[in-house]
């Protein structure tokens, strides 16, 4: 499974090459321009998990990279990027999720460079963060290293505990399943002598069963889910009434 974010990523990191000694020269942050912006050393941080990334560097078009008297530079991104997220969606739709935007240094190991939330607890801002199935239970961000042969590499970890919104499945799949499992029990109202109607009706009813199971596939996996049990379960129940 896959998921898409659009975020504002500001990078903050201290250069000792670039400590201006002079308060004169430089009192307050200030923003560089185009050339300058372009020959600093930036981090090479990268997305672990990305399947899409488009990246809008600020840098050119705002000249919002800021440098500081003590060295201490600030870069901001805007990001849009399509993630992978493994899902188990055996209890669908009844779940809970955990997706993840993993940060990563390319080439960089953790000896050169490490990597840290600015703020622990508010470095991310979720105030416009909207999603259309999901509620979101839990924020957090990690920080650790990973080792590898080639070295000892920084990780930072956004993660979204999400759980999924039901009342549209319930309202579309599980109520109409019920209703027409219902309605099949009218066969037992119907006079035995009335084959022909009795046959008409639970056709009927099996037909419409098989339509709603058929339109209730709406996420495609190779196991069973919650909602596959639930249809099986109605059909099963209309073709022995």
């Amino acid at each position: 499974m896959e998921f898409e974010i659009s975020m504002f990523l500001r990078q903050y990191w201290n250069d000792p090459r670039l400590i201006v000694y002079s308060s004169i020269l430089l009192t307050s942050p200030v923003r560089l321009d185009d050339n300058v912006a372009s020959i600093i050393w930036k981090p090479d941080i990268y997305i672990v998990n990305q399947k899409k990334l488009e990246i809008k560097s600020l840098e050119k078009e705002h000249k919002f990279v800021r440098l500081s008297a003590n060295g201490d530079v600030m870069l901001p991104y805007k990001i849009y990027s399509k993630l992978s997220c493994p899902m188990d969606l055996r209890q669908f739709p009844f779940d809970t999720q955990s997706c993840r935007v993993i940060f990563e240094t390319y080439g960089s190991t953790a000896d050169e460079v490490l990597l840290h939330w600015e703020d622990k607890d508010n470095s991310v801002s979720t105030s416009h963060l909207s999603l259309r199935n999901f509620k979101i239970i839990d924020i957090s961000n990690h920080e650790y290293i990973l080792y590898f042969i080639t070295g000892q590499y920084p990780n930072l970890e956004l993660k979204f505990d999400l759980e999924r919104l039901s009342s549209h499945y319930i309202l579309n799949n599980y109520f109409p399943a019920i209703l027409i499992v219902f309605i099949s029990f009218i066969t037992f109202w119907i006079d035995v002598r009335s084959e022909i109607l009795r046959s008409f009706w639970g056709m009927s009813s099996f037909l419409a069963i098989l339509l709603s199971s058929t339109n209730a596939s709406i996420v495609q996996t190779n196991f069973i889910t919650a909602l596959d049990l639930w249809n099986w379960f109605c059909t099963v129940r209309v073709f022995f009434l």
